[in-house]
């Protein structure tokens, strides 16, 4: 099995890198930026394809999204290949050189003398996500196939497996259930499910599970996508730091927030893509304004960002608004220095002025957008307070977030890379986007429900979101807090070195760094440890990963243990397409997922079930003398009754208890096998499926 995975691995790659990577490097001469905002192009162009796919009943299939997407890349780049093969040579100015790699007009970022000199800055980012990615992500799998029980990461299963069965992915109907008239949760309206789409690519072209899928595309966003994109984005910021754009290679996965609190239950799988491209959009914007003096790469760079943008709106619309909000800074501060040049008598009075015109637009923006219905309806979302304002002040200081043990040592480059924003002002707006939604993240924790839609609604007021946003934009300040603390390193060895041979140099400006980076990333990524003569263990940031990892993907503690998938197998093969009215918090809610069972009920949580579901859900067990529940089945044409495990058993409990409740789900838990109007059809141990007695039953007619 773990040789399929890694082979979907490779496959995931190079389907949500090589279209697109044809596509932007037709927009742009630098190859770092075609490499990050790749799987951006190629992301958008699928769920495009996808929704014009669905709307004009075309089957999706992997073939008809990668298909277009590879020979419009191909066309871009023979286009580009052709115009500057037709370009006269003879029409260029006396003397001029070929363009290289460093020219002037290429966008900001160090100067490399050669492609090859930057590969070697890039490459510690991506092996250091691949080391990173095995030992907290891979390796506390229970197999290629597990995945984390919970309410959200039972819907994207169940989504993707909807979407390849019914061949219509657009997102405009994403609706977790192929026949609405059979559906316990009707309607089918937008979600974004730009992640959604990147799984049924493999699940279509390889034919692997929906937990397989998920897991390999994950696999690659944590060890390549995540440092690629934090590379093009601390490259951008810190463009003349090229100390400080090779030690941000420790970074990217360093935050226990981001991006594990949100893979490791709840599952905010597409919010985490959404955030990742966040981070690419902010960076492309930063490089198309660079770009800006050149003509071509400006036009170049604008539509690479519109790409970029409109992929993250597709990903999740929370992380389009994450972006935008991260670029008002920069924006206030391109603002601020154009019009100090352009006035002659009170520049700072007019520059000030002009940068709050532009904060009351944004403001006013803001507010349009809470009042769109349908945003408005997102932002109501109800989160208490849960914390006291010191605590929620202390977790933002030592990197804390939510639960995840303080990082102190990454903390500490954190606020050293803030100070120096403060010295050298050109990064300060980095800072004040971080200030932003650590600001956005202490309120929501703190503040009641009544003012909170307005300020966090756009993240739901969820806290592991706003603290995942802080962590992403802190990555080039933790680079800068690390360079600066290096610098300071080597400054004070110089000062009270004695000798000044080689030697010493040589262990100023490669040992003390070298050594640094190795003790940094050990303090920061090293596990749980108990110290001798201590009894009680010390939790650290990764060690409470490193938990939490393994005990949510180990099968013991999953939802479905394999009999009980095993019994689904024989389920599936007894029911067929028939509908089979289930009891969710058994495990239920994932057999149509995992094994194609057309179940009824195909999430934990009552709320959005059909008033027919939850009287169904209430009262199956009094078939025999309650006629309506009779007449809802014959509605539903409902076949049969799957039940797992009502019962706690003594290889643990298997049922969630998140929003269980009893009186809700009544007419199941008290169904047995002498209640009239059953028929048992399947039985072992607890585990049974029940034919309904009184439904005609098509596959019996037919």
């Amino acid at each position: 099995m773990w040789p399929l995975f890694f082979l979907t691995v490779l496959v995931f790659f190079v389907l949500f890198y090589v279209p697109g990577y044809l596509t932007a490097r037709s927009l742009t001469r630098d190859p770092i930026i075609a490499l990050a905002t790749a799987p951006l192009v190629s992301s958008c162009a699928y769920s495009i394809l996808s929704i014009v796919c669905g709307e004009g009943g075309i089957h999706t299939t992997w073939v008809t999204l990668v298909t277009p997407t590879l020979l419009a890349g191909v066309v871009c780049m023979v286009a580009v290949h052709v115009r500057h093969g037709n370009r006269d040579p003879k029409r260029s100015p006396a003397g001029a050189q070929p363009q290289s790699f460093d020219s002037p007009s290429r966008v900001s970022g160090p100067k490399f003398a050669t492609p090859m000199s930057e590969l070697k800055v890039y490459l510690p980012y991506v092996l250091f996500g691949m080391i990173v990615c095995l030992v907290y992500f891979i390796k506390p799998l229970d197999g290629p196939e597990s995945f984390t029980p919970r309410t959200d990461m039972c819907n994207h299963l169940n989504l993707i497996a909807r979407f390849v069965n019914t061949g219509n992915w657009s997102m405009l109907h994403a609706s977790i259930y192929e026949d609405v008239s059979q559906a316990a949760m009707p309607g089918s309206g937008f979600y974004p499910a730009g992640w959604h789409v990147l799984a049924c690519l493999l699940v279509s072209c390889l034919g692997v599970s929906a937990p397989l899928a998920a897991n390999a595309v994950n696999c690659v966003l944590i060890a390549f996508t995540i440092p690629t994109s934090s590379y093009l984005f601390v490259r951008s910021t810190l463009s003349d730091k090229l100390l400080a754009l090779r030690l941000g290679a420790i970074f990217p996965l360093a935050f226990g927030c981001f991006p594990w609190r949100l893979l490791i239950p709840p599952g905010l799988l597409p919010f985490t893509l959404g955030l990742v491209f966040a981070i690419v959009v902010v960076a492309q914007f930063v490089n198309a304004c660079e770009a800006f003096r050149d003509v071509r790469s400006s036009a170049g760079s604008g539509i690479l960002f519109a790409f970029c943008l409109l992929a993250c709106a597709f990903a999740h619309p929370s992380c389009m608004f994450t972006a935008l909000l991260l670029l008002v800074p920069y924006v206030s501060s391109l603002i601020y220095r154009q019009t100090m040049r352009r006035f002659a008598t009170h520049a700072i009075a007019k520059s000030v002025l002009c940068v709050c015109g532009f904060l009351l637009l944004v403001l006013a923006a803001w507010t349009v957008c809470y009042n769109i219905p349908r945003i408005y309806g997102m932002c109501q979302y109800p989160n208490t307070a849960f914390e006291k304002k010191a605590d929620a002040l202390l977790q933002v200081v030592f990197m804390g977030f939510k639960a995840v043990p303080i990082q102190p040592v990454l903390a500490f480059f954190v606020w050293t890379g803030i100070a120096y924003s403060l010295y050298r002002t050109r990064y300060l707006w980095v800072t004040c986007g971080f200030f932003i939604f650590s600001g956005l993240y202490c309120f929501s924790a703190t503040a009641d429900p009544s003012f909170k839609g307005f300020v966090t609604g756009l993240w739901y007021s969820n806290v592991i979101r706003l603290a995942a946003c802080a962590c992403t934009i802190a990555v080039p300040l933790a680079a800068l807090g690390f360079f600066a603390t290096i610098r300071f390193a080597q400054g004070l060895f110089r000062l009270i070195s004695i000798n000044s041979d080689n030697a010493a140099r040589r262990f100023r400006l490669v040992i003390i760094p070298a050594l640094c980076i190795t003790a940094s990333a050990l303090a920061i990524f090293y596990p749980s440890f108990t110290l001798p003569h201590f009894d009680k263990k010390t939790v650290t940031a990764f060690g409470y990963v490193l938990k939490r990892a393994r005990h949510y993907n180990n099968v013991n503690n999953n939802m479905l243990s394999p009999d009980e998938r095993e019994f689904l197998n024989q389920v599936k093969q007894v029911t067929g397409d028939d509908l089979v009215i289930n009891f969710a918090f058994d495990g239920s809610c994932y057999a149509y997922a995992i094994n194609d069972v057309n179940t009824f009920t195909r999430r934990f949580n009552s709320a959005g079930y059909s008033a027919n579901a939850r009287y169904i859900n209430a009262h199956l067990s009094d078939i025999s003398t309650d006629t309506h529940v009779l007449e809802l089945l014959r509605e539903y044409n409902a076949q049969y009754v799957l039940l797992l495990d009502i019962e706690e058993q003594s290889d643990g409990a298997t049922i969630n208890e998140d929003g269980y409740n009893e009186i809700i789900w009544r007419g199941l838990i008290e169904l047995d096998d002498d209640t009239p109007g059953f028929e048992v059809i399947l039985s072992e141990g607890d585990m049974r499926l029940y034919r309904i007695i009184g439904v005609t039953n098509s596959r019996t007619i037919e």
